[in-house]
């Protein structure tokens, strides 16, 4: 992959992140500005910028990609909650989940009574009248 590769994706997790909503939906965005970045770019290339140089100013002419991924989230739908974290490695860091190792308390209290039912029934067989 090369730098100004990076610096495409680069921008694009950085409007996913802005932007929100599913991964979905954040996939289709991001197809759908990489290939909008990339004809700006040939447009650029064709009146003599170099290819980095035109991908530069193809990413310029969109604008900061916060700015870009609210304006998706506007027109996508989407709430700004609930967002899936996109590192810039395009790894995804999923949200945290409360793990539980204890029992619900209702089991927990029914268990209890329980043993205590059958230790004062046995504790009654037993007692000499």
């Amino acid at each position: 992959m090369t730098p100004s590769e990076r610096a495409v994706d680069a921008y694009l997790n950085e409007m996913s992140w802005a932007m929100g909503g599913s991964l979905a939906e954040q996939q289709a965005a991001r197809d759908e500005l990489r290939a909008h970045i990339r004809e700006s770019a040939r447009d650029h290339e064709l009146q003599g910028l170099s290819p980095d140089d035109a991908l530069v100013a193809a990413m310029r002419e969109l604008g900061a990609p916060e700015d870009v991924g609210v304006s998706m989230r506007a027109s996508r739908g989407t709430t700004p909650l609930r967002k899936p974290l996109v590192q810039p490695a395009g790894a995804l860091m999923l949200e945290r989940h409360r793990v539980r190792n204890m029992p619900p308390v209702a089991l927990l209290v029914a268990l209890g009574a329980l043993a205590v039912a059958v230790m004062v029934a046995a504790f009654a067989f037993v007692w000499p009248l």
